[in-house]
Order: C-alpha cells, then sequence, then structure tokens
C-alpha cells in the first residue's frame, strides 16, 4: 500500500507477538512447495525457526561466509543437511578476519 502513494492510516490485527516486518512473503508458489522460503538468523527466535527446519537430507543455502553463516552451516552439516555457501569475498571469514 505504501508503495502506490498510500497515505492512510494501516491497522493491522493479528495474533503475533511481534510487528510484522522482515515476514517472508506467502505466495502461492511457496504454499504448495515450488518457491523456497528464506529464514534470517538475527533474533533468537529466528535461529529456532531455522532450527526446525533443518532436517536430515533437507537442503540450506547460507548466503555471507561471515562467523554466522558459518556457525549456522556447521549446525546444519551436524543435521546432515546438504549445504551450499555463498560469499563475496575470496575467503572464509573474509570481511571478520
Amino acid at each position: 500500500m505504501r508503495n502506490s502513494d498510500f497515505d492512510g492510516q494501516v491497522i493491522l490485527f493479528a495474533e503475533e507477538e511481534y510487528l510484522p516486518y522482515g515476514r517472508p512473503p506467502l505466495s502461492k508458489e511457496y504454499l504448495v512447495g515450488k518457491k523456497t522460503l528464506r529464514k534470517f538468523t538475527r533474533t533468537y527466535d529466528d535461529a529456532s525457526a531455522l532450527n526446525s527446519v533443518l532436517t536430515e537430507g533437507s537442503s540450506l543455502a547460507v548466503v555471507g561466509a561471515g562467523w554466522i553463516g558459518l556457525e549456522v552451516a556447521a549446525g546444519a552439516r551436524q543435521c546432515l543437511v546438504r549445504l551450499k555457501i555463498a560469499s563475496d569475498t575470496p575467503r572464509l571469514l573474509g570481511f571478520a578476519i
């Protein structure tokens, strides 16, 4: 609505305890399993949600080869998750060290 120049008041009714910022888009493609869901690890709840889908045989793409991304990747491998790491640095921890 804001992208369409709507400047009125927006009221949201929801049972979640969190504000709706950063929610992944729920499309028909996602709901029928044809589109992947993006998850971010910024909070404990984010990590818990990610942990719930890291099951043996599932796949995960980690974007970023910093400390957090590599910790997520290590945990995923312990759960026997197929893994890909993408980074724009020439080496692991490229910006961190």
